[in-house]
């Protein structure tokens, strides 16, 4: 036997329909072939239904070759192995179906509860604890900014009303405070302290300062003329004032910031631009000590309501998938290999981890200790496969960069891997491939993506006779668009009834009210992330009755 190397280390960049789960399950396939214990392998993903897809497939294709001379004849070239057997096949099989509540094939979030699981104590986590679903932990972090303004001072006020100066306005105060609170206090649990205080500006500028650089001003050889005078009034004007906003974004002051030397028709003269510059030396000043001021009570808000979040899911003893992440990579999680793999009964010596581009940073921690100390001698291998183009976890903060990193420089921590591109599409229409690679370059330089690389596919499945069609809207703006949407779909299944139609929504929202209304016209649907079931309020009301049932003490 030949095989995928048992010891291999590779990064698979694979684009939509290349076949990146067909990858991963050859490599874990491979590895039981070659007598690999299921214990020994840990495959995972970001959602449940991609790792049932990858069980399914492993359990699928060794039973289909075990069965068929022809599907195993296909796994054997798959995995390179020429003299694959039917009985070896029905032997792997047997043996993984008597091990199956050992696969280790799952999410990421789901394999660091467990092991969160036997460190509780270690890593000072409530016990025994929970995970905080959704609907809770909004509730958890509405009732911490309530305690945050009940608490705060009066600067403390001010500084929460400082960071809702950006929000809709068509939210109430309390959640905007929410909102932009609890979007921040990720960043703050992702960075240390000194993140929030590296800046070191110069000092403000003083009233001394000021009146010297209007001295500079007016005391400078200006061109003759009503503009020009015009132009060095407003500038003497905005300088004593220090209204630095406006500096910059009006007359004279906007085209020196923007580096357009015209004013007028004419060249500002070198000495015009010299007399500006101490007063633009003092607007980075007052900025720089405006943001370094803005950033630490920033920073000072999001501790206080950390605080307050954390003794909330304390006292529920309960947990976020994120807090489980953040302890175990501050403790070191490769340190422990040894007794990690005591309390699991089983040890890390092959990961495999599929969707690479949406890891975050702590998550990336993770794996670098999982397989710190890997040598190229010890049998031990790890695979991954991911495409930047498909990163979809960014509100999870997922960091597409450290796909690309990794790319570039070919190390995972200590780990070097090869690279292989997929670029054959076995999935779509030729003519979806094509406006593909016709219409990504362009989506990606309008969004001046510039971390994200292209990579142009080629097609592999066999044409059909339905024509691909694109229907864009540039917004989408509640029934007008449903009535639309609609209106497509009906002139598709009329005209074109194989045809298989795809309505891509922005929002949970949107997808909601358009599923109802397809439903209602007698559609076939089958919509994903529609509104979480708990949140149904048909639901929510029949949940606090059960909860009024089972509390003992409820008279009602």
């Amino acid at each position: 036997m030949s095989g995928v190397a048992i010891d291999e280390r590779r990064l698979i960049r694979a684009s939509a329909g290349t076949g990146k789960t067909y990858q991963l399950t050859n490599r874990y396939i491979s590895k039981l072939i070659h007598g690999t214990s299921p214990d020994e392998i840990l495959a995972v993903t970001f959602t449940r239904n991609a790792a049932a897809e990858i069980l399914d497939r492993v359990l699928v294709r060794l039973a289909a070759a075990a069965d068929s001379e022809e599907a195993r004849a296909e796994l054997a070239a798959a995995i390179d192995e020429a003299d694959l057997t039917g009985a070896r096949c029905r032997d792997v099989l047997a043996g993984v179906v008597d091990t199956l509540q050992q696969l280790r094939v799952s999410t990421l979030d789901s394999y660091f509860s467990r092991v969160a699981t036997s460190f509780s104590l270690e890593l000072g986590l409530p016990t025994p604890w929970q995970i905080l679903d959704d609907l809770e932990a909004r509730h958890l972090k509405r009732e911490a900014v309530r305690r945050l303004v009940r608490s705060g001072s009066n600067k403390t006020l001010q500084r929460l009303v400082n960071l809702m100066t950006s929000s809709d306005t068509t939210r109430s105060i309390e959640d905007s405070l929410v909102q932009i609170v609890s979007k921040l206090h990720t960043i703050y649990c992702e960075t240390e302290s000194d993140a929030w205080h590296w800046l070191n500006p110069p000092t403000r500028s003083s009233n001394q300062q000021i009146e010297s650089a209007v001295e500079t001003l007016s005391s400078a050889d200006w061109p003759e003329g009503k503009r020009w005078d015009t132009a060095r009034d407003q500038t003497i004007e905005i300088v004593g004032e220090r209204d630095w906003q406006r500096l910059v974004t009006v007359g004279l002051g906007k085209k020196i910031a923007e580096d357009d030397l015209t004013f007028y028709g004419k060249e500002i003269p070198a000495e015009v631009i010299e007399a500006m510059t101490p007063a633009f030396d003092l607007l980075r000043a007052d900025t720089a000590n405006d943001l370094a001021e803005q950033t630490a009570a920033t920073f000072e808000i999001l501790e206080m309501f950390d605080v307050q979040y954390t003794l909330l899911k304390r006292q529920q003893r309960c947990v976020e998938f994120d807090d489980i992440t953040r302890v175990l990579a501050e403790a070191t999680l490769g340190s422990h290999a040894a007794q990690l793999a005591h309390r699991l009964n089983a040890s890390v010596d092959h990961l495999l981890l599929d969707e690479f581009q949406d890891t975050s940073v702590t998550q990336f921690r993770l794996i670098e200790g999982l397989t710190a100390g890997w040598t190229g001698e010890d049998g031990r291998s790890l695979f991954l496969v991911g495409d930047p183009m498909q990163s979809i976890y960014r509100f999870r903060q997922a960091d597409v960069r450290l796909f690309t990193n990794v790319l570039e420089s070919g190390f995972l921590g200590s780990v070097a891997l090869e690279h292989l591109q997929l670029t054959e599409n076995f999935r779509s229409q030729a003519r979806l491939v094509k406006w593909v690679n016709e219409a990504l370059p362009l989506a990606l330089e309008l969004l001046e993506a510039r971390e994200i690389p292209f990579v142009r596919q080629r097609p592999v499945a066999a044409e059909t006779g339905v024509p691909f069609k694109f229907h864009p809207f540039e917004e989408y703006d509640g029934q007008a668009e449903t009535a639309r949407v609609l209106e497509i779909v009906a002139d598709i299944r009329a005209t074109t009834p194989e045809a298989s139609i795809a309505v891509l929504v922005r929002s949970r929202s949107h997808l909601a009210g358009i599923t109802a209304r397809l439903m209602e016209s007698e559609f076939a649907v089958a919509a994903r992330e529609i509104q979480p079931f708990a949140e149904i309020p048909i639901v929510g009301d029949l949940l606090a009755l059960t909860r009024a049932l089972l509390h003992l003490a409820d008279r009602v």
